[in-house]
């Protein structure tokens, strides 16, 4: 207890020390230098919010979930699945393996596994059925990468491929099912709202030059200067990926100013028209599908409650299977032990 009573005075000795530092991370005054810099700039780029409009498109869903269990050999029991819903129709995708993945390795493949099943799952629906517009949890910027992590462990040379030719599977038969690929992210690390904002300020080049390389990311800024519930200005990202030319729309909805920004990316195809309506279309759904601090989005929000592992599951029905039938009883199974790595 008393190591403990010590580890929590760390702690808290820690927050005092780093506290401003922690802060200019998380929140950026508005008296300060920087509130100044970007508040001019969010005037002219934050957009009130627009009414919400319920979409007359048929909607589907998608999103991943993941169970990971280290073994005793050091091999793991990975599994990664996905569903597609759209109105009462189910479209899963899943994958089982037990290998051996360097532990450093490890995140990127599962993370990249478990996307791989997304894009499989919407592949199936847009296979059987007309869908409008897609919704996928996550962003765009990081799936449409030509420059995909390799990954070391068993077999897996090949993996970087597999999971471009997942994407690229995706984004034709998006095009062939005239379906609008729209991804949607409550955390995001991207500074490209950021970016055009200082690309378009008159600030010096020394100072922009700062603003540009500091860990100040969009969500940042539109959380700290926001003065009301709205969007910032969409930004067009150009991008080609395996032969076809794209267009990524990116935007930032702040839906109250209780709640945190989601990231949305509207992916267009070569030859596509009208970005800006339909752009402002999407926009305007995503406002209308926000249900609270909760429940970002209601169609996402019903996937991930399906789709998610729980303890219950994984604890009772997996890895007691997994018992069973290979006759390989998992002490860790049990407890709170040191090889769980996550549920």
């Amino acid at each position: 207890m008393i190591l403990l009573t010590n580890y929590y005075s760390d702690y808290i000795n820690y927050l005092k020390e780093n506290r401003e530092k922690i802060r200019e991370a998380l929140v950026i005054p508005p008296n300060s230098q920087r509130g100044a810099i970007y508040a001019r700039e969010m005037e002219k780029n934050f957009l009130p919010l627009p009414e919400g409009l319920k979409p007359e498109a048929i909607i589907s869903a998608t999103d991943g979930s993941e169970f990971i269990r280290e073994l005793y050999n050091g091999m793991k029991i990975i599994l990664t699945r996905a569903m597609t819903i759209s109105g009462q129709d189910e479209f899963l995708s899943s994958e089982i393996s037990i290998k051996v993945v360097n532990r450093y390795s490890l995140q990127t493949y599962v993370t990249r596994s478990m996307e791989i099943r997304e894009h499989q799952s919407l592949i199936k629906c847009l296979s059987e059925k007309k869908i409008g517009i897609a919704l996928l949890d996550g962003s765009a910027s990081g799936r449409i990468n030509e420059k995909i992590e390799r990954v070391e462990g068993d077999n897996l040379e090949k993996f970087p491929e597999l999971y471009m030719e997942t994407m690229e599977n995706l984004l034709k038969k998006a095009r062939e099912k005239e379906t609008r690929l729209v991804f949607i992210s409550k955390s995001s690390d991207s500074k490209v709202f950021k970016k055009e904002m200082l690309d378009g300020s008159d600030l010096d080049d020394s100072t922009r030059k700062k603003e540009y390389s500091n860990s100040v990311t969009d969500h940042t800024i539109i959380k700290s200067l926001a003065k009301f519930p709205g969007y910032s200005t969409p930004i067009t990202i150009d991008r080609s990926y395996r032969g076809e030319n794209l267009r990524i729309v990116t935007t930032h909805i702040l839906p109250a100013l209780s709640d945190t920004p989601m990231r949305i990316d509207v992916i267009f195809m070569d030859g596509e028209g009208n970005i800006d309506d339909i752009t402002e279309q999407i926009v305007r759904m995503v406002i209308w599908a926000y249900s609270g601090l909760k429940v970002h989005n209601v169609w996402l929000s019903d996937v991930d409650r399906r789709i998610k592992f729980t303890r219950e599951e994984s604890e009772e029905v997996l890895m007691k299977a997994f018992e069973k039938e290979t006759g390989v009883i998992m002490p860790e199974t049990r407890g709170e032990r040191r090889a769980r790595i996550r549920i």
